[in-house]
């Protein structure tokens, strides 16, 4: 099968974007018998192999537009730059798309490309009064569209919004790299052994992602000022930027590393014992609310890693995690927050089983699965 990943995304970028992108589409690239992704117009004229280094995969085709959309909304001029694009790498018409830009999507079902379109969110963000697309029988009705959401949640959302009312809506999560984290060696959350509570080694408490309050900064801000015992490692930002981005002040248990790289996440989270998962209800991310749809790739990366999670007690994480997988804390509430961390602290066995269990279900959910699911897809269409 011949596939183009088309995408609206610098490469290479801090922006969890880009690494789904980046990670799923080096694992597309392994089972298409030939594939380009297609960006727009870079600073640079061309990638360097050091950002495949930057996200920690193996070197695929990239293939850059002439179409710049830094500046103002370009939707149709970047989509159809970028399929001639793609025909031009790819040497034929013929081929699947797979993106997550709808204008792409709808010139590509015009033209009787198999296409999915994967969604992460209310496609008015990107879309503005275009939104209307998925109403438009021709493209949302058409057989060469596959429509893939990130979570149930979101499947409900544009059932109920859109009034989407196919039967072939596909739900495939968000992902971790297995590759990667199957080279880190492995460390015993809270380094104790399987027979015997040790209680003399400080737990490390972490927390990696983006310093914005709908991913639960200031809840987290709140938490290590009630907590003062503990130590709150934050990766993603510098003291000074989060706070002045965020009005928020962090108490001096709090220690932040900057920003790492995805490669560098799987190794990273091998420090820690518990990772926080404070995910807001309300969560604005580049002017949309995801709060109630998000599929963060940290939780699957958390999950992998084998460490002890706290998370917010909200239905979207719950469609992956379960009390048996993690600790759930009230998402307003910093004293409940704390009140499972004493637990944990004094129950370590019980945490680290719960850890052990969730790294077990987290196979479930890597890039490579979910690049299969997506070419499944592409594949029942030509037997249909």
């Amino acid at each position: 099968m011949i596939i183009a990943y088309i995408a609206r995304t610098n490469i290479p970028s801090k922006s969890a974007h880009s690494v789904h992108i980046m990670k799923l589409c080096a694992e597309i690239s392994k089972k298409a018998d030939k594939f380009t992704l297609v960006i727009p117009k870079q600073e640079k004229a061309e990638i360097e192999s050091d950002a495949f280094s930057f996200y920690g995969v193996d070197k695929f085709d990239i293939s850059i537009s002439d179409v710049d959309i830094s500046s103002k909304r370009k939707g149709w001029r970047f989509a159809a730059d970028a399929i001639r694009c793609a025909d031009k790498a790819l040497g034929t018409k013929a081929y699947a798309v797979i993106t997550r830009d709808v204008f792409v999507a709808a010139l590509a079902v015009l033209q009787g490309k198999e296409t999915v379109l994967d969604l992460h969110g209310d496609i008015k963000q990107i879309t503005g009064r275009w939104y209307r697309l998925m109403k438009f029988k021709p493209f949302a009705g058409s057989k060469h569209l596959h429509l893939v959401m990130i979570t149930n949640s979101l499947k409900d959302y544009y059932q109920k919004e859109y009034k989407v009312v196919r039967t072939d809506l596909t739900v495939l999560p968000d992902a971790y790299d297995d590759t990667a984290f199957g080279k880190v060696n492995q460390r015993p959350v809270f380094d104790i052994s399987e027979k015997a509570e040790n209680t003399n080694n400080p737990i490390q408490i972490g927390y990696i992602g983006k310093m914005i309050k709908g991913k639960g900064i200031g809840l987290i801000s709140e938490l290590a000022a009630i907590d003062p015992k503990h130590t709150y490692h934050l990766y993603g930002g510098e003291k000074a930027e989060v706070e002045e981005k965020t009005g928020i002040k962090f108490t001096e248990n709090v220690l932040f590393h900057g920003f790492i790289p995805s490669a560098q996440v799987p190794e990273t989270l091998q420090k820690m014992d518990i990772m926080l998962l404070p995910n807001q209800d309300t969560m604005n991310v580049g002017g949309e609310n995801i709060g109630k749809v998000t599929s963060p790739i940290k939780m699957f990366e958390y999950m992998a890693a084998g460490r002890c999670i706290v998370a917010s007690d909200l239905p979207v994480l719950k469609e992956i995690l379960s009390e048996d997988l993690c600790f759930f804390a009230d998402a307003q509430n910093a004293s409940e927050w704390k009140n499972k961390i004493d637990y944990i602290e004094n129950h370590r066995q019980e945490a680290a089983k719960k850890a052990r269990d969730a790294q077990v279900k987290a196979t479930q959910y890597t890039w490579r699965s979910r690049a299969e699911g997506m070419i499944r897809l592409l594949q029942w269409s030509k037997i249909r």
